[in-house]
């Protein structure tokens, strides 16, 4: 008898003793995809907000001053990309603010949604990555104290890595051809005389 209740005393606590660890560690499990969604969600937002600078920079009094709808075209996916993402991030508490910020239109102006969209980074950057948040920070502070202090020097850099950011004399060359183009087409335009 005493063989029989020390058996099922060891099975009852190997099965115990395995649910606690099998619960440990799906919680773990969790807790890891969740930290790798977070961390891809933060990228994610890193880069959207390189896009959104074009969209907030509209609202400023610039003359002439469009959006091109690829910029548009390009926000809108990666937002979009950034909220299948947090399906899967159903845990991620800052989830309901980010979905606000991306395409609510809570915002009058859009550098409000620029202001949101960096509260949101730095506030996942603290849990991501808080060197490199604190990183990145510093570089937007030096960036915008280069913009105020010499707009031109601040686009010539930006245009030295960026793709889609001419350069000073990239924007100078397109001006003149299409000040071109506008002389090709008032001089078509005019009779010839034959």
């Amino acid at each position: 008898m005493e063989y029989i209740v020390g058996f099922l005393s060891a099975a009852i606590i190997a099965i115990l003793g395995a649910a606690v660890a099998y619960f440990f560690n799906r919680r773990q499990e969790r807790g890891t995809r969740l930290d790798e969604r977070r961390q891809r969600i933060y990228m994610m937002l890193l880069e959207l907000k390189q896009t959104h600078f074009w969209i907030s920079s509209g609202d400023m009094p610039f003359p002439d001053r469009d959006i091109p709808s690829d910029v548009k075209d390009q926000y809108w996916g990666a937002a979009w990309r950034i909220i299948d993402e947090l399906r899967a991030a159903d845990d991620l508490h800052q989830g309901p603010e980010i979905i606000e910020t991306l395409i609510g239109l809570n915002f009058e102006h859009e550098w409000q949604r620029a202001e949101m969209m960096g509260k949101i980074i730095n506030d996942l950057g603290r849990d991501v990555t808080p060197r490199v948040a604190k990183a990145l920070r510093e570089r937007d502070r030096r960036a915008m104290d280069l913009m105020q202090r010499d707009s031109d020097e601040w686009w010539r850099r930006r245009g030295k890595i960026e793709p889609f950011i001419q350069t000073p004399k990239q924007r100078e060359r397109a001006t003149r051809l299409d000040d071109r183009d506008d002389d090709d087409i008032s001089g078509d335009a005019a009779p010839s005389e034959t």
